[in-house]
């Protein structure tokens, strides 16, 4: 079975490879950090985000407030995450993701080991203006949230209807 190319537009698939089929234009974006960030023990942490990919710069992101995207529209969003938090024995780390004050997604890692790594997805209602977060939180001592060449931390997220 041959299947035809992937198109990517803008970093974003626009046909199925199965059947070749057109996905709507929907709108979406991907921010992740090209640098290493400190969190504080037991102390959550936004991620600051220094790069983006996404339909439209003033639409979703912006460097001013970098520990955010913004929804443009209001509808049904996947939302996913992916970050690497420097671990240590004996220490738990948890990442969160969060819509405007409200999470909608965590996992907790015990005893991860030296690197812990997280992704989550959720589906989420968003009302446009609302506000998508990732968190971090070190138990029992200062660590880093670390940086991997575009994929962690990212936070994105695609309108799905």
């Amino acid at each position: 079975m041959t299947f035809p190319p992937l198109v990517l537009e803008n970093g974003f698939p626009v046909r199925l490879p199965s059947n070749g089929a057109l996905l709507p234009n929907q709108p979406s974006c991907r921010v992740w950090r090209a640098t290493n960030q400190s969190i504080l023990a037991s102390v959550e942490t936004n991620v600051s985000f220094s790069n983006a990919i996404f339909e439209s710069v003033s639409d979703w992101w912006d460097s001013s407030q970098p520990d955010r995207i913004t929804f443009p529209y209001s509808g049904i969003y996947l939302i996913g995450v992916s970050i690497r938090v420097q671990g240590g024995t004996g220490t738990a780390a948890v990442a969160y993701l969060k819509v405007d004050n409200t999470y909608v997604g965590s996992e907790r890692l015990e005893n991860g080991g030296s690197l812990q790594d997280f992704s989550l997805t959720s589906l989420v209602s968003v009302l446009a203006g609302q506000k998508a977060y990732l968190s971090a939180l070190q138990a029992g001592a200062n660590r880093n949230i670390m940086s991997i060449d575009q994929m962690s931390p990212i936070l994105w997220a695609t309108k799905v209807s």
